[in-house]
């Protein structure tokens, strides 16, 4: 069998409930507790569709209150110092991501992190923040909480975790003449909690998204991976995500990492898997993303098992199929757009 799974699902909900909610709690319309009702009722639904398509696994970690990048501040427990008042919470979160006025809490303004483009999408996201006395302690349960909630529902599920070099790349410095790579020691000690916490939950693959092998790194970033996955390793399977372009430029130190499986855009970077296919290494799963997650069209599923009935034949069940990237990106159900234009 071919296993099959998705990098991610919008967390906005079908009639972008999350958003309707959250506005609501922002102006004070609801408590705490009414958003996260909300929120769960939209987990519950997308796993239930994901298991009723036949998914081998559901994605847990894939929601986000603002955005996932700040999520994973929050789980790090790497807040920016200004928003630092303590055990972080959900009001800690929407502080770094929306900024505090003087006149909400009666003391100076507490400006919002900036916030930029997640690759060449139209996706945003909130930079962290790195400074050299940076700690990192997972604080902030939402993941694992989350976990063993699809656990608590009868699914089977792959975690998404967005990994340690690819977060400090995708941040910036708040000091001069600091380098953020530096505190990549202190960071994987953080990981390694976090894959020790997995493992007590009884999962069996993470993905962890590494965007960042995509572009041209320079030799030190790239040169870090080993070493990180060396440092995470764990008895949890690790599938390495890449996605929105090619990664044949960064194979020869892909595949030296301590890893159990790869995958890859092919929707974005058809070419480059003949090349992986060719040189990947004999006992790690291939994740192929053919289906477009990022394209409202249907797929040429035709055209699709053309492209991997030769993948099959040499890889046998090492083959996965799946989204090309999280299906953040896309709508999640056109039947409540009632301004489109009529079929013809």
């Amino acid at each position: 069998m071919t296993a099959t799974h998705i990098l991610g699902y919008p967390r906005i909900g079908e009639k972008r409930e999350l958003k309707f909610a959250l506005e609501k709690y922002w102006r004070g319309e609801l408590d705490q507790n009414g958003l996260k009702e909300v929120a769960a009722t939209i987990r519950k639904e997308n796993w239930a569709r994901q298991q009723q398509d036949g998914l081998d696994f559901v994605t847990a970690g894939d929601f986000a209150w603002y955005d996932h990048v700040l999520g994973t501040s929050l789980l790090l427990g790497h807040v920016p110092k200004r928003h630092n008042k303590g055990f972080p919470d959900l009001d800690t979160l929407f502080r770094i991501g929306r900024g505090q006025s003087q006149s909400n809490c009666g003391c100076a303004g507490e400006a919002a992190s900036d916030m930029t483009k997640w690759f060449n999408t139209n996706y945003h996201y909130i930079v962290p923040e790195f400074s050299s006395d940076d700690q990192f302690k997972v604080s902030w349960t939402q993941l694992f909480d989350e976990i063993n909630e699809a656990q608590q529902q009868g699914h089977k599920v792959k975690p998404v975790l967005l990994g340690p070099l690819s977060y400090l790349y995708l941040g910036k410095e708040v000091e001069e003449g600091f380098d953020r790579l530096s505190l990549l020691p202190r960071l994987l000690t953080a990981y390694q909690v976090i894959f020790a916490k997995f493992e007590k939950l009884g999962i069996e693959w993470v993905q962890v998204d590494e965007p960042i092998l995509a572009l041209e790194l320079d030799k030190v970033w790239l040169d870090s991976f080993k070493l990180a996955y060396q440092v995470i390793r764990s008895d949890v399977k690790v599938l390495l995500a890449t996605y929105f372009d090619s990664v044949v430029d960064s194979l020869d130190k892909i595949t030296e990492l301590d890893v159990d499986g790869l995958h890859i855009d092919i929707a974005a970077a058809p070419a480059q898997l003949d090349s992986v296919v060719e040189r990947l290494p004999s006992d790690w799963v291939l994740s192929t993303g053919i289906i477009n997650g990022r394209n409202v069209w249907r797929a040429n599923l035709h055209s699709a098992l053309q492209t991997l009935k030769p993948i099959k034949e040499q890889l046998g069940e090492r083959l996965w199929v799946a989204s090309s990237c999280s299906l953040l990106h896309s709508p999640v159900n056109v039947e409540h757009e009632t301004k489109l234009p009529e079929r013809h």
